[in-house]
């Protein structure tokens, strides 16, 4: 599973449908790169724009800057989010090594067994057309299965092996209880992509 920003064709279009008209190749190419694809920040870059710059007639800033809105929406999804996500988050963010491990290491390893699983996660397709029920994957130290059994801790990395049918987007939404009890779920939205 990959998750990821819009495609470069679907990113054009959010552009030309927020813009009303198509922005010129050397525009949208630069939007879309600076910002990986990611939608919220497709909507809301163009707006510290002139309309000399989105015509391509003026040249654009050397650094695109996130505007209030995007910075404002942000964070008003971060608060939402639960504490222990917030957090992760925030280790995230100070980090500066890049490295996914490190930041596992500050965060440490706080879920216990939930539901005789690690976690739970539900899948279903945007459409509502398919659900299904997978279980997050406990492994030892050489990397076997193991039982999810009370009493024990584990995460935050915790592996899913999910099969799409189809390409297509998919909303996941998955549980899991923290050392201190209390469940979280967490929603995610992911993009399935055909391997043909």
């Amino acid at each position: 599973m990959r998750l990821g920003g819009l495609d470069a064709d679907a990113a054009r279009r959010l552009l030309a449908e927020r813009a009303g008209e198509a922005l010129p190749e050397e525009v949208s190419d630069r939007l879309v790169r600076e910002t990986g694809g990611n939608p919220l920040a497709l909507l809301e870059l163009p707006a510290g724009l002139t309309a000399g710059q989105l015509r391509g007639t003026a040249p654009l800033p050397r650094q695109l800057l996130l505007t209030a809105g995007v910075e404002r929406a942000f964070l008003d999804r971060c608060r939402r989010l639960p504490e222990p996500v917030q957090t992760l988050l925030l280790v995230a963010a100070a980090d500066d090594t890049g490295r996914l491990a490190t930041v596992q290491r500050a965060v440490g390893h706080n879920l216990q067994p939930y539901l005789a699983a690690a976690g739970h996660i539900v899948i279903m397709r945007a459409d509502g057309q398919t659900f299904a029920h997978e279980h997050a994957d406990v492994r030892d130290s050489s990397g076997a299965p193991v039982f999810a059994l009370p009493g024990t801790t584990f995460g935050p990395d915790l592996p899913v092996h999910v099969h799409f049918e189809e390409a297509g987007t998919y909303r996941l939404w998955g549980q899991f209880r923290l050392a201190s009890g209390r469940i979280i779920t967490i929603p995610f939205t992911v993009e399935a992509f055909s391997n043909h």
